[in-house]
């Protein structure tokens, strides 16, 4: 039998933004996170085989504990935290750590959602050590490296950073490219935004790159507000040299083309 060649690239995808979790709106309780559009993204991945397989922030949406929601106790009727993050491992966390190749990496960021932990315990501080994101979705013993709030991680020469610390409305990605000054790409916008910089005394273009997210367009809290929220992920290679190449998909209806096939559920 013919060994199997290594491959001299490593593959990598990233996924952001899922704000797995549910919110009471109408008097139902409906979700935040799309399924379909996840399912679609992890069905390419697991054909795609990452390297590297990163999640961007926010992929918990934490609602039930929102500030946002303080002493609007009618709008967390029915929402439960637990329920939340069991469904979270259940149908993202481990049907995603098994797309990857073996030897693979797994990476979380946090995002400002998983903040909101934080916060509860300041404000509760007897349940520390009870209400914790690592302990609750089981990261670390599942092998996955968290990147703390604000921090970045590598694939190459490109970053990966959350994205909640970059303003700029409609110009997000030159905001984000002018900061960091190096290939930086990111989430929380919910939108697709691409901006190139390249100095005059350096030859090398940088680029910032908003990447669009894997939750519902239209959540009841938006209020049916204009918004320039996109669904999609994101993949690519890496060079030995660190040189990558990317691809940013849309996810349109649940479903995507990448590398000549349909992907849906």
């Amino acid at each position: 039998m013919a060994k199997q060649k290594r491959r001299s690239e490593l593959r990598f995808v990233n996924l952001f933004d899922a704000h797995y979790g549910h919110e009471r709106t109408g008097g139902h309780l409906k979700p935040l996170h799309d399924q379909a559009a996840i399912d679609a993204a992890l069905k390419f991945s697991a054909d795609f085989k990452p390297d590297i397989l990163t999640f961007g922030g926010d992929m918990a949406d934490c609602g039930a504990i929102s500030h946002w929601k303080d002493n609007k106790q009618r709008q967390n009727e029915g929402v439960k935290l637990r329920r939340d993050f069991e469904g979270l491992k259940t149908n993202l966390l481990a049907p995603a750590a098994a797309t990857i190749a073996k030897g693979g990496l797994l990476r979380y960021h946090l995002g400002n959602h998983c903040q909101w932990l934080e916060d509860y315990v300041d404000a509760n501080p007897a349940l520390e050590g009870l209400i914790d994101l690592d302990s609750m979705l089981g990261l670390t013993v599942s092998g996955w490296e968290i990147i703390p709030l604000g921090g970045a991680s590598k694939l190459g020469k490109l970053y990966i950073v959350h994205g909640d610390q970059i303003k700029g409305g409609v110009n997000v990605a030159k905001r984000a490219v002018d900061l960091y000054q190096r290939n930086i790409h990111f989430g929380h916008h919910h939108t697709f935004a691409l901006a190139t910089n390249v100095a005059p005394l350096d030859e090398k273009p940088k680029q910032g790159v908003a990447v669009p997210c894997l939750c519902k367009l239209n959540p009841g809290y938006a209020k049916n507000a204009p918004n320039r929220w996109l669904q999609g992920c994101e993949y690519g290679w890496i060079e030995p040299n660190g040189n990558f190449h990317y691809h940013v998909v849309q996810i349109i209806g649940g479903q995507f083309h990448a590398e000549g096939r349909l992907y849906k559920v």
